[in-house]
């Protein structure tokens, strides 16, 4: 069994090492001559240097080193919008750095659902046949799908509740990498969309329980989740392939309900045949 990274699993009072993390990582990946410095060639450090960064942010390097450290500082968003400009963050990375920089979290657990509700988005997914549609608690546990659903990813009623989660069934399951003609771009970019979903969830028993079962049985993740990517909801195209074998151009489109970060529905748009 493989040792599980402690740093990856945080309580509510630790988000800071998260945004410690993200940042060191970004600053990693911004070399000198992105931002118009001079490469000397006793650079030990990959990409950027901390005063470096905060010398261009306009910032004191103790605070920007206290804030890597995950120290209790409390950055006020113009100073991280300064650093997310130094770092040539997205706008979807400068939204992810504001929300780890909060400190507040969700007011009630993950994991919770309620009958009611499954029945509810039971019946919107089934409505949507023939096109795949499946709905998605915020960490990603799937609590409804369609029959074509179970078509083109698995017959998820099969799989225990507790692994009932997409990125979980993406990363272990051998299913997955059949279903998706380029499994690695997707299941690389499904750990960096639950990456931004994992903020304000620190130190819920589901999240740390899901880290824990992902870190131990999937190198990918782990490799993946230390280069701290994020990813928002988004529409992208995908080449899946059906338990027919028959490969079809779909749009994968992300739909929040209500809250935009809460459950989500995730509707699969065919296009047309490519083999």
């Amino acid at each position: 069994m493989h040792t599980i990274n402690r740093r990856l699993i945080v309580s509510a009072k630790d988000q800071r090492l998260e945004l410690a993390h993200f940042l060191r990582k970004n600053r990693e990946r911004v070399t000198p001559k992105d931002v118009g410095l001079p490469t000397g060639s006793r650079r030990r450090t990959p990409g950027l240097r901390r005063e470096e960064v905060a010398i261009l942010a306009g910032l004191s390097p103790t605070w920007y080193t206290y804030l890597e450290q995950a120290r209790d500082i409390a950055p006020s968003p113009a100073a991280l919008e300064r650093v997310a400009t130094v770092l040539r963050l997205s706008s979807y990375e400068r939204q992810y750095l504001r929300r780890l920089s909060e400190r507040s979290r969700q007011s009630s657990h993950a994991s919770e659902g309620n009958d009611q509700t499954e029945n509810q988005w039971t019946r919107i997914v089934e409505s949507l046949n023939p096109v795949p549609a499946y709905v998605t608690t915020c960490l990603c546990d799937i609590i409804s799908w369609n029959e074509a659903a179970d078509e083109w990813y698995s017959d998820f009623s099969e799989l225990a509740k507790e692994r009932r989660n997409i990125v979980l069934w993406m990363l272990t399951s051998p299913v997955s990498r059949k279903c998706f003609v380029d499994w690695e771009t997707e299941a690389r970019e499904l750990v960096a969309r639950f990456r931004t979903a994992a903020v304000g969830w620190y130190g819920d028993p589901r999240l740390t329980e899901l880290i824990e079962n992902l870190n131990e049985s999937s190198p990918h993740f782990r490799r993946w989740w230390e280069e701290h990517h994020v990813l928002g909801p988004n529409t992208r195209s995908s080449k899946m392939r059906n338990t027919r074998t028959e490969i079809i151009d779909m749009t994968i489109i992300d739909l929040y309900i209500g809250h935009p970060n809460g459950e989500k529905i995730v509707i699969h748009v065919p296009a047309t045949h490519t083999g």
